[in-house]
C-alpha cells in the first residue's frame, strides 16, 4: 500500500500532496526581460571580441606574409652565391620588347595561345580582364629553382588589389612585392650593350639598410593596384623627383598598425611604417597608407642638388654617402 502525505493549505481550504505542488518536466519561462538582458549581454560581448578577433586575424596575414619574404630573401642569398654574388635579374627578357619568353625572377611569362598553356589546367587559371594573352608559369622563375613553393609569393592582406598585370592569365599570382629596380637589373639576351649595370652583394655599404623589396601598391584613381617595383625618393641619375608623379609606386602599409614588411639585402625582414609627404597632393595616398621609405621625414618636393639626398634615398643608395 502507498501512502502519500497531505499538505495543509495556510489558508485551511484543504489539503494537496507533494506531487500536485511540482510536476515534473514542466519550468517557468524566462521573461522578456530576462530574455532582453541575455540578448545584451551576448552583444556586449560580440562587440568587444569581433575586432579582437579581426585584429589577430591580421596579424596571423602578417606573419605569414613576414615569413613568405624571409624565404624569398633567403632564395635572393642561395641564388648570390651561386653566381658570384650577383643580384638575381628582375628579368631575362627575350627581346623586341615583347612580355612573351621573359624569364622573371617569380616566373616565365608565355604565350596563352601556345602548348601547353593553351589547355587544360592552364586554361582554367583566372584571367582579371576579358581577354588574356599571356601565361605566367610561377614554377618557372630566376628563383624557382631555390624555393618550390609558389605561395610564397602569395600575400594574404593583398588578395583584393587589382594585378598589375590584368591581361595575364595567373596575372594575380604576380607578387605584391614590389623589388627595387636599380638592384634587380632588366636584362635583354638580343641586346647585351643595353645592359644596365648588374650589382653584387660586394658594392652595397650596408646590406642590412639597403631595400630588396617590400609590400608595395600604387594609386590608379581610387584603385590601389598591385606593384612591381619601388622607388627611392629621388633618383640621382635623372633628376627625378618620385614623390609628386601619379604612377610611382609606394610602399604599402597594408598592416596592422599601416605597417609595410621590408626585406632587406642581408636577408632579414622587419616591420617599417611607411612616411608620407606633408601636402594635400599626397592625401590620397596617405589615406590608404602609400608612403615613402625613408628614415628621415620627406618635403613635398625634392630639388636636384638638395644637400639632404643622401638621407632620403638612404635605404636604397648602394653608397650611403652620394644617395646613389
Amino acid at each position: 500500500m502507498i501512502y502519500r502525505e497531505r499538505v495543509e493549505r495556510p489558508d485551511g481550504a484543504g489539503s494537496r500532496s507533494p506531487s500536485a505542488a511540482f510536476t515534473p518536466g514542466k519550468s517557468e519561462a524566462f521573461t522578456l526581460i530576462e530574455l532582453l538582458v541575455v540578448v545584451a549581454i551576448i552583444a556586449i560581448l560580440a562587440a568587444i571580441l569581433f575586432p579582437v578577433f579581426a585584429q589577430a586575424r591580421a596579424k596571423a596575414r602578417q606573419a605569414y606574409d613576414m615569413n613568405n619574404l624571409k624565404q624569398i630573401g633567403l632564395a635572393f642569398l642561395q641564388y648570390a652565391q651561386d653566381y658570384d654574388e650577383s643580384v638575381v635579374p628582375y628579368a631575362v627578357r627575350a627581346g623586341g620588347g615583347s612580355t612573351l619568353n621573359n624569364r622573371y625572377w617569380f616566373g616565365l611569362s608565355w604565350s596563352a595561345s601556345l602548348a601547353p598553356y593553351n589547355t587544360a589546367p592552364h586554361t582554367e587559371a583566372p584571367c582579371p580582364s576579358a581577354s588574356c594573352t599571356v601565361h605566367l608559369d610561377p614554377n618557372d622563375g630566376l628563383l624557382s629553382p631555390y624555393m618550390k613553393n609558389t605561395g610564397l609569393f602569395d600575400d594574404p592582406s593583398a588578395q583584393d588589389l587589382t594585378p598589375a598585370f590584368t591581361n595575364w592569365r595567373n596575372g594575380e599570382r604576380v607578387p605584391a612585392y614590389s623589388v627595387y629596380p636599380v638592384l634587380f637589373p632588366d636584362l635583354r639576351v638580343d641586346d647585351p650593350a643595353a645592359f644596365p649595370p648588374v650589382y653584387s652583394l660586394a658594392d652595397l655599404e650596408e646590406t642590412a639598410n639597403t631595400v630588396l623589396m617590400t609590400d608595395g601598391a600604387w594609386l590608379s584613381g581610387a584603385t590601389v593596384v598591385r606593384s612591381i617595383f619601388i622607388r627611392a625618393p629621388f633618383d640621382v641619375p635623372s633628376g627625378m623627383d618620385w614623390g609628386p608623379a601619379g604612377f610611382s609606386t609606394r610602399a604599402h602599409g597594408r598592416h596592422p598598425g599601416g605597417v609595410a614588411n621590408v626585406l632587406w639585402a642581408d636577408g632579414h625582414v622587419k616591420a617599417t611604417k611607411p612616411i608620407f609627404r606633408p601636402g594635400a597632393a599626397f592625401d590620397a595616398r596617405r589615406a590608404r597608407n602609400l608612403g615613402e621609405l625613408s628614415p628621415v621625414p620627406l618635403p613635398d618636393d625634392i630639388a636636384a642638388g638638395d644637400p639632404n639626398i643622401p638621407r632620403y634615398n638612404y635605404y636604397f643608395s648602394l653608397n650611403k654617402t652620394t644617395g646613389i
